[in-house]
């Protein structure tokens, strides 16, 4: 069954680590990471929305920019508004932060949504979820705002009795064989890691 997606990227959070900066504009490649990821989601998504409560920094930016609706500081805040205000039955959600999103990996978490079900996410590892490389329904608008109603702030956890369609790490790898796609920016170490590791992905000399 096809489904319409609409795009989400979260760019919220303090980046407290990164001395207070704006994430999305920190530039990897000499490009900034909203634009990297705005360049994938554009072959995808008629309907961007993004998620900040800085909306200015972001006027120029031809997506729809909005704010958390739950004035609760999480991820599941962002995804919750991010969702009410998109134009599909189904999004795809991602962080400003994840440079090396690939688009194998978008076309392969896409296609795995059933009907009836509510969620299609990459597993790895000892079980490990990954709630911002994943697809969702609209549905879940009112399945999160009573998960923060809550104070439960875990995707998985506010899933627990939804319907979620895992993705195996065997094929994640065949989609995304080192798995970059995960790959976030929280630290200047990590921002040199980017740097370092786009180099070795498109043989970049300088």
């Amino acid at each position: 069954m096809n489904y319409r997606f609409s795009g989400i990227i979260l760019a919220g959070g303090n980046a407290l680590r990164l001395g207070g900066q704006e994430k999305a504009f920190l530039e990897v490649g000499g490009q900034q990471m909203i634009e990297r990821l705005l360049d994938v989601y554009r072959e995808f998504f008629d309907d961007i929305v993004i998620v900040t409560n800085t909306p200015a920094q972001f006027i120029h930016i031809d997506a729809t920019i909005v704010p958390d609706i739950i004035g609760k500081r999480s991820s599941m805040t962002g995804l919750h508004s991010g969702l009410f205000f998109a134009r599909n039955d189904m999004a795809f959600v991602s962080a400003c932060d994840s440079p090396f999103l690939q688009k194998s990996m978008i076309k392969l978490v896409l296609s795995n949504m059933k009907p009836h079900y509510d969620a299609v996410m990459p597993m790895h590892g000892n079980g490990f979820y990954e709630p911002l490389c994943a697809a969702y329904s609209r549905k879940l608008v009112k399945v999160f705002e009573k998960s923060l109603s809550n104070d439960i702030f875990t995707i998985r956890d506010a899933l627990a009795e939804r319907r979620l369609i895992p993705i195996s790490e065997e094929k994640l790898r065949k989609a995304d064989p080192e798995l970059v796609s995960f790959f976030n920016v929280n630290t200047a170490e990590d921002l040199e890691t980017a740097n370092n590791l786009l180099k070795q992905i498109t043989g970049q000399t300088k």
